[in-house]
């Protein structure tokens, strides 16, 4: 049996218990359920198979705007007619940059040199097939064989996962780590060394899941701080022993900068 059916199997019994144990029992299982993926329509949907790769050589958008370092070494960017939500992340070559094009309708993918040009052509990592699709801006990090990108679409919450060799092109297939989130805002990624961290905000709480680097999801996935208003996702990077994350939540008008760590037993550190 796979993870999905397994999931639906564990929803179809607590519904079944709350018509012949009580709400009480039903109640808590659902809650166990939601914990593991989520809220609401999430509770009957698990990591989807992966999507068919788009060709390397998709028409690529035009040249990256050149960024700017700022002194916490972080890249700012300037959008242009083609390129908006860009983010990126130094390699030892240079920079990996990801970004949507103005429309949203995809999600690419390029090189910065050392010197901040663009090197090579961009690569189309996803085309919006429907009206029902809004891309959030993607995440990227850097590993020594290459980077990784994860984005969301705020429509129908699903998650999606690329790993992207040292030359900018797609390894494998783009992966859908989850179907349904509720109301994803905007994503952030950590990797270890062994398995990567994807973190997203939600409108209330942060999803967080590990991911292999055969690109599927490890365990099951958790909601942090659930019923918290999420103002931002700051970061996600590892500390040695787990996954330590970084988001602001909304507290009767206030901001309040909120720490998390997860271990890779998937417990709350």
């Amino acid at each position: 049996m796979d993870r999905h059916s397994q999931l639906v199997g564990v929803v179809i019994a607590a519904l079944f218990a709350s018509a012949t144990t009580g709400c009480s029992r039903a109640s808590e299982e659902l809650q166990r359920v939601q914990r593991a993926v989520g809220t609401g329509a999430q509770a009957a949907l698990a990591a989807r198979p992966d999507e068919p790769a788009v060709p390397t050589d998709a028409a690529p958008a035009s040249q990256v705007p050149v960024p700017e370092v700022a002194l916490d070494g972080s890249l700012r960017f300037t959008p242009d007619a083609n390129h908006r939500n860009i983010t990126g992340a130094r390699s030892a070559a240079g920079f990996v940059v990801a970004w949507t094009d103005a429309p949203l309708s995809a999600v690419y993918v390029g090189l910065l040199d050392g010197d901040r040009h663009a090197h090579g052509q961009g690569t189309r990592l996803h085309t919006v097939v429907s009206d029902e699709e809004t891309l959030a801006a993607p995440a990227v990090v850097v590993t020594p064989d290459g980077s990784a990108i994860a984005w969301a679409d705020r429509d129908n919450g699903r998650i999606r996962f690329a790993r992207i060799d040292a030359h900018g092109a797609l390894r494998g297939t783009v992966a859908i780590v989850h179907d349904g989130v509720d109301a994803p805002r905007s994503v952030a990624l950590g990797w270890n060394g062994r398995e990567y961290g994807v973190a997203v905000a939600l409108r209330e709480g942060v999803y967080f899941a590990r991911v292999g680097v055969d690109g599927a999801r490890i365990g099951d996935a958790q909601v942090i701080a659930e019923g918290e208003a999420v103002h931002s996702l700051d970061a996600v990077a590892w500390d040695g022993r787990a996954f330590d994350l970084a988001f602001t939540v909304r507290h009767d008008g206030r901001h309040e900068r909120v720490r998390a760590r997860i271990a890779r037993s998937d417990r709350r550190g």
